[in-house]
Parts: C-alpha cells; structure tokens; sequence
C-alpha cells in the first residue's frame, strides 16, 4: 500500500500524528478537538468529503461507487453554495422576501442567501420554496448547507487567526511575564506550561505540547495590546544604495 500523509487541516489522526511526531510526548496522549487550530472543518458532516478522494486516489481503500458519490456530493455542494453567494438583495428586500425573519440593520446593505441562510430561524427550504429555479435543485443537500452557512463565519475567523499567528511567530515575548496573573482566558495547565518553559517568541509557545492555539491567540492579544503594535519591533535595517542611484553621492 503506498504512503499516505494525512495534514492537521484534514484530519484530526493528522493532528494526533504530527502532534507525537513533532511535538512528542511527557504524558499519555490525549486527543481534544483543541489541538486542531482548524477543528471548525473537522466535522463529521464533512468527512467524506474530506477523507474519500484521498483514500480513492491515494491509497485504493474506497470503492469506485462511493468515490462517484463524493464527487457528484462535492460538486453539487459546490454549486449550491456559489448559487447562495451569488444571490444578493438588499436587507429591506430581504425582509419583505422572508417577513417572519427578524433581518437586523446592523447587517450589510447588501446580503447574500448564503449569510440569510446563517440566521436561526431560516431553513434552506424556506429559501427554496422562495426561489425554486436557482435553489430547488440542490434541496437533498438542505441540511448539509445549512450547517455550512451557519460555521463559514467561524471557520472564517479561524482561519484568519491561524494566519495571524503565522505572520507574528517572531514576536518577542516578554521574559517578565506572570502567567499565573495574566489577564486573559488560559487553563492551569497552560500557565503552568508556559511559566515553566517562558518561551522567547510565540513561535517557541506554539510548538510547545499542551498549548492550544486558542491559548496562543489569548497570549498573542495580550502582547499585542502591551507593546501597542500589532507586529515585533525589529530595527529596520539600512537599504544600501545601488551604484548607478540618482541618490548616490558622487
């Protein structure tokens, strides 16, 4: 059977795997949703979609039916999802189109069947029932996409956090802080970690076993609010002029 590499954003025996290969262990193994920085994907709605093609194409341990089966779920979702995207009304059309949903004002001018399908009290075939030609076709999907409205936002946000932590991993930390008073949402655990090991950059903290990316993005507002900038202080270093530079001095 050939090799097959399962990723933290795929899977979460991809996090467990990169976890105690990557981060080893002090303790006995302890699989929480926490330690998956994108664990909003890692649904158990969406795992065929995620896990399906590879085990067809990589590893053969799909059959060829449910590997069709997947594509066809994974297209019309697709589909469906770009045709709730692309349906856009103001908010004052959207309330006269579903009258028993409270549209707040507070929302964009302009809204998408995707972001309406985000509140409570709308369903997809409420949606459906009002355009039948672009929706009606992708009604055996209706609770797929709407647990797909509804964590969009979240896995979103989630992504961007992850991004940030990216951008900012050489981020000094600061070797005076009292974690055990820190004014911020992190577990004993985490503290106790975090005293012991005092990281010098938030990239040292995220590999750190035990600290879950919620704890880093806790700990990476902390610093950000303290040195007031959102990035490291680094000294810029001096460009040296080209020859041949206008600005040379001859």
């Amino acid at each position: 059977m050939p090799a097959v590499t399962l990723s933290r954003t795929e899977s979460y025996i991809g996090v467990l795997i990169d976890d105690l290969v990557c981060r080893g262990v002090t303790e006995p193994y302890r699989m929480f949703t926490s330690r998956a920085e994108f664990r909003t994907a890692l649904r158990p709605d969406n795992a065929d979609l995620r896990l399906s093609l590879k085990g067809f194409e990589e590893v053969g341990c799909v059959s060829s039916e449910r590997y069709q089966e997947a594509l066809r779920v994974k297209n019309s979702l697709g589909e469906a999802l770009a045709a709730l995207q692309d349906l856009t009304m103001s908010t004052h059309k959207w309330r006269k189109t579903l009258p028993e949903v409270h549209i707040s004002d507070a929302k964009a001018a302009v809204l998408s069947g995707l972001a309406v399908l985000q509140y409570n009290q709308v369903s997809y075939q409420m949606l459906a029932s009002c355009f039948p030609d672009v929706l009606r076709p992708f009604s055996e999907f209706s609770q797929r996409l709407k647990i797909e409205a509804v964590y969009k936002p979240h896995c979103d946000h989630q992504k961007k956090e992850i991004e940030r932590i990216q951008k900012e991993e050489n981020m000094s930390l600061p070797q005076d802080i009292d974690y055990f008073s820190l004014p911020v949402s992190l577990s004993q655990e985490v503290r106790e970690i975090l005293d012991r090991v005092r990281p010098s950059t938030l990239g040292a903290a995220t590999r750190l076993q035990g600290i879950t990316p919620a704890a880093i993005v806790h700990l990476l507002n902390y610093v950000t609010h303290r040195n007031g900038q959102s990035t490291a202080k680094h000294p810029k270093e001096r460009e040296e002029p080209r020859l041949g530079d206008a600005s040379v001095t001859q």
